[in-house]
């Protein structure tokens, strides 16, 4: 059985093209589907209810601010 040699550069260029299409998956694989959320935030004297608000990137937020 005869063995096909390929040329170094074309072996390097599929290992690039595969090595960045990987990485392109993983990086977009773990990003969460953007979601609408609503908070309502009590302002006190000095501070706010809930001190922290946590979302998403991409998420539309909606922030209604009670004092």
């Amino acid at each position: 059985m005869r063995r096909i040699r390929l040329p170094s550069y074309l072996l390097v260029a599929m290992l690039v093209l595969f090595g960045g299409l990987a990485g392109f998956l993983l990086a977009f694989a773990g990003q969460a589907v953007p979601h609408q959320r609503s908070f309502t935030i009590k302002a006190r004297k000095y501070a706010y209810d809930p001190p922290i608000l946590r979302v998403n990137r991409g998420d539309r937020v909606r922030i209604r601010l009670v004092a």
